[in-house]
């Protein structure tokens, strides 16, 4: 995973060269991808996405609920997003991998009202939860 990120041309992302990349996000990358447990990052106002090798392990083969396929983390943050009503963007190169870029909205203007301070409900929205 580490070759795969320094193989990457970081230049075409929101994150830049990372030689520019702040001293925090350069500590952050280097325990990532020295740690022995998942980990992902989401860096910037553009939220791009960096993970390790046991965080792809997590995801690979795992079925989304609503994606088949693309891997639950990816489904989930997918019905995140369009909750709050952001965006994702994916850029593949094969060979390098996949970039994942999720921008959403600050604050809470794009929320329903009556959902803004509303009591918060644990019910799981699986297909397979037990009423």
């Amino acid at each position: 995973m580490a070759a795969l990120m320094r193989s990457k041309d970081w230049s075409q992302t929101p994150l830049g060269r990372p030689e520019a990349w702040p001293q925090s996000l350069r500590t952050s990358v280097s325990i990532c991808l020295e740690c022995g447990f998942p980990i992902i990052i989401w860096w910037g106002p553009e939220l791009v996405v960096l993970y390790n090798e046991e965080y792809m392990r997590i995801i690979e083969g795992q079925n989304s609920r609503s994606y088949e396929g693309s891997g639950i983390g990816s489904a989930l943050v997918h019905e995140l997003v369009k909750l709050h009503g952001g965006a994702i963007r994916t850029e593949s190169e094969v060979g390098a991998g996949t970039t994942f870029v999720v921008t959403v909205p600050f604050g809470s203007s794009h929320l329903p009202a009556e959902r803004i301070g509303a009591e918060r409900s644990l019910a799981s929205t699986s297909p397979r939860a037990e009423a």
